[in-house]
């Protein structure tokens, strides 16, 4: 038996068999397992639930080089539909020109600086808002086998830039855009 106490008005005490928590981590474990038989039925499942977008794959070359790529333009459309990002966009977007305005030194984003000033397409569509891209490199290793070596992976991701600080730091706002092999990079031949 499990007993708890809900505080509200007045203090109640609610106990609960240990055999109806199990029954449900078991009606959990079930669903999750009937969802997941196969890979096929994961991601469809995902795709009917979650939005989720299958990564498209990039060839780089005959040879079979390749990366994927997450269509930006959908990520973007999801984030965007989650509740109150527009109005939190907006609104750090408008305090963050009132703020500039008020102070002219302070630099709070790229629209602040002298290169916006001259960015003839921020001065066309006023009610856009920024992305930041970014790219980090990871190595990766598989321990396993007789040929234990490193791979070197660069990973492409997105945040927009109009969110306050403390939204944008969040990992949920981090949008992916791809993966490849780090040396595919540095291959003019491409």
């Amino acid at each position: 038996m499990i007993t708890a106490t809900r505080q509200n008005l007045s203090t109640e005490t609610v106990t609960i068999p240990v055999s109806e928590i199990e029954e449900i981590f078991k009606q959990i474990a079930e669903t999750l397992q009937n969802v997941a038989k196969n890979e096929y039925q994961f991601i469809n499942s995902c795709k009917e639930f979650f939005q989720f977008e299958e990564p498209k794959k990039v060839q780089f070359n005959e040879a079979g080089d390749c990366g994927y790529i997450v269509p930006i333009k959908n990520s973007i459309k999801q984030f965007l539909n989650k509740p109150d990002v527009i109005n939190l966009l907006i609104t750090n977007k408008n305090e963050t020109i009132s703020s500039t305005k008020r102070d002219t030194d302070l630099l709070l984003t790229y629209r602040d600086g002298v290169a916006a000033s001259s960015n003839k397409l921020l001065h066309k569509n006023k009610s856009s808002f920024l992305l930041q891209l970014y790219s980090d490199d990871i190595s990766v290793t598989n321990p396993l086998g007789p040929k234990k070596d490193e791979k070197k992976l660069s990973l492409f991701y997105y945040i927009i830039d109009d969110m306050p600080p403390i939204v944008r730091s969040l990992l949920s706002s981090i949008g992916f855009l791809g993966i490849c092999l780090t040396k595919f990079l540095s291959n003019t031949t491409y």
